[in-house]
């Protein structure tokens, strides 16, 4: 009851730690303080031009008539995604973004546009021509006041989803750390693996399509590159994480798909540094992969609810399903429809998916834990004396059977003087105690060289390895150091410990055996000695 009482305290504890950690974050973005500005009393107001044309070649020209501009209406905003800008005032260009030419990409990709106009009246046009052709942005909003503050207001407004994929990543990475520390050689482990893998990467690709990154970040070509390569990533991710987690065990499909998600990351990235096409313009591959690994989770739980198999993953993927079903229509239509950013709900399928799934794989990495440990303590059982803790005679035949350089062992063998005596006089509680005692005083000594085994009633044994004779009797004149200090602390049974050690020797050697039985011999010799001085000190007494 205690653990129970512990554990949940601890969780309440992380819990509250998070919540602290979320509302101080809130605070910086969420809070406004009552602080006079002229310049940012207008704040980040909606402008709507006075005319809009468009050319032959795809370009869309707005115009605006400004009255003098002051510092808190002299900032112009608007949101562009793959256009090249450029912004004229009495016909004097003030400001332009065009394509670039890099290997890494020539689209101008997702940009808010920030105009500083100088401080006086007059026209002002704004010039929008798209870097494909394909790809003319239907709508323009226009935003006008203190630059400051419309920046501040778009961080703002944008928290909250860059919070979520900030939390996402950090599950993520929370996930990979608990693999890499607890699992990394369990096999059922590896969901946790494939699992943060494919979290740290929708983080990282959803916190890059947030207007607060895209405000923030200026390096536009270097961003989209990353968003879409991320994309590519996160459709072979998905597959291999639906694959591991609902044990599926086709390998055609699978392997199918790997196959095509890897050609087509290939075939974009090449296609995009020979400036054949840009990423943007293949995007329809990835968008087939991503929509191709959502089928394939459906086959997933197609199979399982008909084998009747893993029914509670199966049922959270199900409803995981539904979720990203619902989340990835509504962008695609978005992404297709406006032209514009559309990872909008996406980011809350992903949470809601990762949240759930997350949970399950957690509870079953518990229960497989749980099991570890029940076979590791009937392994236990099975290798160790109960009593004493030392290695048992099952453990020892087996290190015999399975040693491959006998050559280089040593073998001590110990036998405990006057436990018959002990158990006829005191009792076998008494007896235990002896024998607890003994092991512990001989473990103290040797387990740092090797195993200790309780190989008999009364006889134990330490296989060594590289130890030199010389090493075998120092270690010997610390056992009787240790034997005396135990004495001297005067129990109720004085201990006594018949020591006898033996090397390899090719002559008579060819097991371990062969070297314990030798070391008995030695024991004995060492037995007889202990029995003779023990009963002179009896006749003195």
């Amino acid at each position: 009851m205690v653990k129970v009482k512990n554990w949940n305290w601890r969780k309440f504890y992380i819990v509250m730690l998070f919540i602290m950690a979320v509302l101080v974050a809130g605070s910086f973005f969420l809070v406004k303080t009552h602080v006079y500005n002229p310049a940012q009393e207008n704040g980040m107001k909606q402008v709507a031009p006075v005319s809009h044309e468009e050319t032959t070649d795809g370009t869309d020209i707005y115009t605006f008539e400004f009255a003098r501009l002051t510092p808190s209406t002299r900032n112009l905003l608007f949101n562009t995604n793959h256009q090249e800008v450029r912004v004229y005032m009495n016909k004097k260009m003030v400001y332009s973004t065009t394509k670039a030419d890099s290997p890494f990409g020539h689209t101008t990709g997702a940009v808010w546009n920030q105009v500083d106009l100088p401080e006086r009246e007059g026209q002002v046009q704004v010039m929008i021509k798209p870097v494909y052709a394909s790809k003319r942005q239907s709508n323009c909003t226009f935003y006008q006041g203190n630059g400051v503050a419309m920046g501040n207001e778009l961080l703002r407004s944008s928290f909250p989803a860059m919070l979520m994929c900030i939390c996402i990543i950090m599950i993520g990475i929370c996930m990979l750390c608990f693999w890499s520390f607890s699992g990394i050689h369990h096999k059922w482990m590896a969901d946790m693996f494939h699992m943060g893998m494919l979290v740290c990467f929708m983080g990282v690709w959803s916190l890059g399509e947030t207007q607060g990154f895209i405000y923030a970040v200026q390096n536009r070509v270097a961003s989209s590159y990353l968003a879409y390569t991320y994309l590519m990533a996160i459709g072979i991710l998905f597959v291999m994480f639906i694959h591991r987690f609902m044990n599926l065990h086709d390998i055609i499909p699978y392997r199918t798909l790997l196959t095509y998600g890897l050609l087509e990351s290939v075939t974009c990235q090449i296609l995009q540094f020979l400036n054949i096409r840009d990423m943007k313009e293949t995007i329809i591959l990835t968008h087939i992969m991503l929509i191709a690994s959502v089928i394939y989770m459906l086959y997933g739980i197609c199979v399982n609810l008909y084998l009747h198999c893993y029914v509670r993953r199966t049922i959270v993927n199900l409803i995981g399903f539904v979720v990203i079903l619902i989340t990835m229509s509504m962008d695609m239509y978005t992404y297709y429809d406006n032209r514009v950013n559309a990872n909008q709900a996406g980011k809350f399928g992903i949470l809601i998916y990762i949240l759930m799934v997350g949970t399950e794989t957690v509870r079953e990495i518990r229960q497989h834990k749980e099991e570890e440990e029940h076979l590791q303590m009937y392994q236990e059982m099975a290798m160790k004396d109960m009593l004493t803790g030392c290695y048992n005679r099952n453990a020892y035949d087996e290190q015999v059977e399975h040693a491959a350089d006998v050559k280089r062992l040593q073998v001590v063998a110990f036998d405990l003087n006057n436990l018959k005596h002990c158990n006829d006089t005191y009792g076998h509680q008494c007896g235990d105690k002896y024998l607890c005692d003994s092991a512990s005083v001989i473990r103290k000594v040797y387990s740092k060289y090797g195993r200790v085994y309780r190989i008999g009633g009364d006889e134990f044994c330490v296989v060594t390895q590289g130890l030199s004779m010389k090493r075998l009797n120092e270690l010997r004149l610390k056992l009787e150091q240790a034997e005396r200090e135990y004495n001297q602390r005067k129990p109720e049974i004085q201990i006594a410990i018949a020591c006898g050690c033996a090397m390899y020797d090719e002559k008579t050697d060819k097991t371990i055996e062969d070297i314990r039985m030798r070391a008995d011999e030695r024991m004995y010799e060492d037995k007889k000695d202990l029995k003779a001085k023990s009963d002179r000190i009896r006749r003195v007494l």
